[in-house]
């Protein structure tokens, strides 16, 4: 595929993208979702208007320029894209007045002044996964690449989560990538691509971003 237009629903975790390809302006001026009920958050407002202008405030972009947004710049992104990456990483849910909002109003000391009005809890399996079949049913005609979280450990709720998107992407021939398998068979070690694996918020060192565009380019690939 040559020249696609790529919407990223994940985080700076596949900023690199943005050195070879055309990326819509959701990721950086909309949100960075974290967890399968925001990413459907994210899709419902750039594909149907579904909120006010106050409701826009949870998500990030809103959120950190404290400005709600009027009119909805984002109608058209997903229909231009030709390849929606979704990185699905954290099953820990924020809520705030029914909706799902982006985890720094509630971990973030500068943004969360209305913290004791936000639910959290854990998303069970079956949530995700049906979370996960909306997603493909809005998606129907993208193109769709899943990318885990940077996971270093085969135990966890972070490696669960991994094996169950995998198993989902298996189950319906979905592109999934597994970040570390796919950097760590390239003999480069866990220090080399991660600037400290005992963060729970891991991002990559330039080295690591550098590494996973090539794999990135090889999954994009595989879609033409």
């Amino acid at each position: 595929m040559e020249n696609p237009i790529i919407t990223i629903l994940g985080s700076c975790r596949q900023d690199s993208l943005y050195k070879k390809y055309k990326i819509t302006s959701i990721k950086n001026h909309l949100s960075y979702p974290h967890y399968s009920k925001e990413v459907l958050q994210v899709l419902n407002y750039c594909l149907f208007d579904n909120l006010t202008p106050k409701q826009t405030m949870i998500f990030r972009s809103p959120i950190l320029s404290n400005r709600p947004i009027q009119n909805n710049p984002f109608l058209n992104e997903i229909k231009k894209s030709n390849i929606i990456f979704i990185e699905i990483a954290s099953k820990k849910y924020y809520k705030y007045k029914n909706l799902y909002c982006h985890h720094i109003m509630y971990d973030n000391n500068n943004y969360n002044k209305n913290k004791n009005e936000i639910e959290t809890g854990i998303l069970e399996d079956k949530e995700i996964i049906d979370d996960l079949n909306k997603i493909v049913e809005l998606l129907y005609l993208k193109k769709i690449i899943f990318v885990g979280h940077l996971v270093t450990r085969k135990e966890g709720d972070r490696y669960d989560l991994l094996i169950l998107i995998k198993n989902f992407c298996l189950k319906n021939s979905i592109l999934f990538i597994d970040p570390m398998e796919e950097l760590l068979k390239n003999n480069l070690s866990v220090n080399d691509v991660i600037e400290d694996p005992t963060t729970h918020f891991a991002h990559y060192t330039k080295k690591g971003h550098e590494e996973i565009l090539k794999i990135y380019e090889k999954y994009i690939h595989l879609l033409a």
